[in-house]
């Protein structure tokens, strides 16, 4: 459960830059993504943290999965079958639900995964 922790964050500094409207933030220090209003972090995992991090570097530019599976695993780990990439989004997808947050994280058909930044 301390994995899954989303709360407010009443009286607790948000990094720089994440008090700007429809900027999210990636605190790498703590694996915490952080909401536009800055209201609401989402605790997460060393993947989905990778995950994020590139998908924010991107710009809103769609990412591969094969891309996306070089960032979480630079070493080269589970290149053969990519179908944990979809695996890892859902589980992202419902740990924002849960918190009652809409991540800007879509699926583009044939291509990948684009967050879109705002």
């Amino acid at each position: 459960l301390r994995r899954l922790w989303m709360g407010r964050t009443a009286g607790t500094p948000a990094p720089a830059g994440a008090r700007h409207a429809n900027v999210w933030v990636l605190d790498p220090a703590h694996r915490e993504l952080i909401a536009p209003d800055a209201a609401w972090r989402l605790r997460l995992t060393q993947s989905e943290s990778r995950f994020v991090a590139h998908l924010l570097a991107q710009h809103d530019r769609v990412v591969t999965r094969e891309e996306a599976a070089q960032a979480v695993h630079p070493e080269g780990q589970r290149q053969d079958d990519l179908h944990w990439i979809d695996m890892l989004v859902s589980r992202l997808r419902r740990k924002a639900a849960q918190g009652g947050i809409d991540l800007p994280l879509r699926a583009v058909r044939g291509q990948g995964y684009r967050f879109f930044t705002g």
